[in-house]
């Protein structure tokens, strides 16, 4: 487990023992790469039942896919395609581009340029942490120097551009999709429930009535 987190064994011992509470961040890491749900782990409850990220029932089965997408590094895509079949999951690509409201709002201030600086040096931590997917950018490395070379920089910025102008719309519409496929079930549900309401009111309506026709 130590391995698959990234973390030391004589922290997760720690954890298991309970001299250490789990942070939000490890416990992010083992949902991502075991497939268990974070907020089952959070939550701390061994009588719960034990769930998956997808809010199902969490199996072995599970697991070992989940283990196989982590290694071959196809979670990614396969998160795409789920939301396009309407599973629910984080919004990746839509919050991506919220995050890029977020930072040109906070560009545009009287120091915004320190933290556009910021900003790059925190992305730039993230990918030697983490590393990014070659597929959007052909790069080996990420890094802010890099994008001192005017050509560099219209690559990365020719990648983000592409993105918006050609993927946005469809993202939006596959959303929408989720979206609506929600409100369907929760509309069912509430129709059921107002149709039972009604039902009751009209029982306790014709009640009044006997009894009114009655005295």
């Amino acid at each position: 487990m130590a391995n698959i987190c990234g973390c030391s064994v004589d922290t997760i011992q720690s954890i298991e023992l309970g001299r250490l509470a789990l942070s939000e961040l490890l416990a992010r890491k083992i949902s991502n790469a075991t497939g268990v749900g974070a907020g089952w782990l959070l939550e701390n409850d061994l009588k719960a039942p034990l769930t998956s990220d997808h809010f199902e029932k969490f199996t072995i089965d599970i697991y070992n896919q989940r283990r196989s997408e982590y290694e071959l590094g196809t979670l990614y895509e396969k998160r795409r395609t789920q939301r396009s079949r309407g599973i629910i999951g984080p919004a990746w690509e839509l919050t991506t581009a919220a995050f890029y409201s977020w930072m040109r709002a906070i560009f545009a201030t009287n120091d915004g340029n320190i933290a556009f600086w910021q900003t790059g040096k925190f992305l730039e931590k993230l990918a030697k942490q983490y590393g990014h997917n070659r597929r959007i950018l052909s790069n080996a490395r990420l890094e802010l120097a890099a994008l001192r070379d005017y050509n560099v920089l219209l690559q990365h910025a020719d990648s983000g551009a592409k993105f918006i102008a050609e993927k946005y719309r469809n993202l939006r519409e596959s959303e929408g999709i989720v979206r609506v496929k929600v409100k369907s079930r929760w509309w069912a549900r509430r129709s059921v429930l107002r149709s039972q309401s009604k039902s009751r009111r009209g029982v306790r309506s014709q009640r009044r009535k006997r009894g009114a026709g009655q005295r």
